[in-house]
């Protein structure tokens, strides 16, 4: 996420000029561009690095950081110092408007320090996502190879998300549990809706009746819904590459 790469060597003079509440966005890649259409050459989750040098042809800085954020720029990174002495206040304002994250490099910060350290990381994100999934993988197979319970399985699954795990029925009776703090949760109300699982906020009594969201991915049995595979998540938020192992435990049971 873009919080994970401001803390990087390269940025280490940076500064945060406006949207804090993006900073949880994920990168993709990064981008070198100074010309006036800049927007339309993005494809969404790069940062943009640039030190303004088409400013004055960019159409206005409403326009600019809309576009930005309809084409869900990450980060905008700003190399002060050669063609602007700071950033304009009314492109700060609309970024935090927009929570797109501003962030202000200093002149001596070279370009292409910027670029690997940004890439690097990407490429070691991708080598851990890789190793997660060989991991998980062969932990199902492993399982399903074995005859393991359902027990067993939810066991697995609970240390590969470090969160528990609960197989539940259509009218949400847990059946399996890795921990029994999952008994007894009340939901208050349903908070996301999307495919392959949906998000209910729960009150759960044996947490000092704490509230948790539970991601829910149905199972289907001959197109109708017969069992909830459930990830509570009391110990910390599910990242994207959990769904890997959720996936790979689906299979399994």
């Amino acid at each position: 996420c873009v919080a994970g790469r401001f803390w990087l060597p390269a940025f280490k003079e940076a500064r945060l000029l406006c949207g804090k509440a993006g900073l949880g966005g994920q990168i993709n890649g990064i981008n070198i561009i100074e010309a006036p259409d800049v927007v339309s050459w993005l494809q969404g989750g790069e940062v943009l690095l640039t030190n303004f040098y088409s400013l004055g042809a960019l159409g206005g800085a409403h326009k600019f950081i809309s576009g930005l954020a309809e084409k869900k720029l990450a980060a905008l990174l700003v190399k002060v110092g050669v063609f602007v002495d700071e950033v304009p206040e009314e492109l700060v304002l609309l970024g935090e408007e927009y929570s797109l994250p501003i962030i202000e490099l200093s002149r001596d910060v070279l370009y292409k320090d910027v670029a690997f350290a940004v890439t690097s990381r990407l490429l070691d994100d991708k080598v851990a996502t890789l190793e997660y999934f060989k991991q998980a993988h062969e932990c199902f197979i492993n399982l399903s190879l074995a005859g393991a319970s359902v027990e067993e399985i939810l066991a697995a699954l609970d240390e590969l998300v470090d969160n528990p795990a609960a197989l539940c029925d259509k009218s949400f009776n847990v059946l399996y549990h890795s921990d029994d703090c999952v008994l007894g949760a009340v939901a208050q109300k349903t908070r996301r809706e999307a495919s392959p699982y949906f998000e209910r906020l729960c009150r759960f009594p044996k947490h000092n009746n704490a509230e948790y969201t539970q991601l829910v991915f149905p199972l289907s049995l001959v197109k109708h819904v017969n069992l909830y595979l459930v990830i509570s998540e009391t110990r910390q938020s599910l990242q994207s590459n959990h769904l890997i192992a959720i996936e790979s435990a689906i299979k399994s049971l």
